[in-house]
């Protein structure tokens, strides 16, 4: 005789839908991961019936790094926080990544979203303390002395 399938909580294909850890959302809410993972496996809820519904919410604002058309074809998306702490520092793909201690590389599929750092925040976090760099006195040019 065969087992019937057991249907996965909706959190389990949410949080797998965007690639995250049982770990990254039990720490976001403030809760244990055993906690967490009895919420998923349906053993226990939480005492706050709105809670799954914010996780749920929460887990649905992330677009996963590569996403997919109708077809199955691999869509890029792109990191738009990283291009856009990048571009308001005023610095290049290569200072971006000497800055980060990464190789332009793999700083470039970032960007393009093929693959994705583990600490977004953080590398975003990096380019925000860079002060763009001041225009020239004499001309106005901005970036290294020509």
């Amino acid at each position: 005789m065969k087992k019937s399938a057991k249907k996965l909580h909706p959190l389990i294909s949410a949080r797998k839908k965007v690639g995250l850890t049982q770990a990254t959302v039990a720490k976001q809410f403030d809760v244990s991961l055993r906690t967490y993972c009895h919420w998923e496996a349906g053993t226990t809820s939480p005492a706050d019936r709105t809670l799954i519904p914010g996780i749920m919410q929460w887990l649905e604002s992330f677009a996963p790094p590569t996403a997919k058309d109708s077809r199955g074809r691999r869509v890029i998306t792109r990191c738009a926080p990283l291009i856009a702490a990048r571009k308001k520092a005023g610095i290049t793909q290569l200072q971006a990544a000497k800055l980060l201690r990464v190789s332009l590389r793999a700083y470039c599929h970032w960007e393009a979203g093929t693959t994705s750092p583990k600490g977004l925040t953080a590398c975003t976090a990096t380019l925000d303390a860079v002060k763009p760099p001041a225009p020239c006195v004499l001309c106005g040019h901005v970036g290294r002395a020509v």
